[in-house]
């Protein structure tokens, strides 16, 4: 099965003293526990377009709505979506190490990271698994390591949105 879930939804182990959807997945169902894996999305400098739904329109003032839509003329006007900023180490989604990521990868470029390989670094710390800032989320166990939440990172530098058919 493959799931296009989300950051939140993809982590294998408990965060924040609850179940995402994958660690729901390898606790309660026999016989998957070793054949789950979580390929983590992360962007650097990038755009995203996100719906906008009941909740964003709450959060955001029109008059800032408007100047996203303003300061993105490459996205066509649309009702339905936002451009926005999509970048792991600004206030928004901040993850604790993406800087590493930021050293090893190039402008305009899309890199998968294998961080589940004997002796990783990411088999005993929580680099890359803990978010800091205005979207914070920690492991509820803080013995918990980065390859028990994730296996995989794709990382995006200086992508553009993809652009939907409406």
């Amino acid at each position: 099965m493959y799931g296009f879930l989300g950051y939140y939804h993809c982590l294998q182990a408990g965060y924040e003293k609850s179940m995402p959807f994958a660690a729901l997945l390898k606790k309660y169902h026999i016989g998957l526990q070793n054949k789950i894996v979580s390929i983590q999305m992360m962007a650097l400098q990038s755009k995203t377009l996100l719906p906008y739904i009941a909740q964003l329109k709450q959060m955001m003032p029109p008059s800032y709505v408007e100047k996203l839509k303003n300061d993105n003329p490459e996205f066509p006007p649309s009702k339905k979506y936002i451009p926005f900023d999509l970048s792991n180490d600004n206030s928004m989604m901040n993850i604790d190490g993406i800087q590493y990521l930021k050293t090893v990868t190039t402008a305009n470029s899309t890199v998968i990271f294998k961080l589940d390989n004997i002796g990783s670094p990411f088999a005993t710390g929580k680099l890359l698994a803990e978010v800091k800032r205005f979207q914070s989320i920690k492991f509820t166990n803080p013995q918990s390591n980065t390859i028990e939440a994730f296996q995989y990172i794709l990382l995006f530098r200086d992508s553009k949105a993809a652009i939907p058919i409406e």
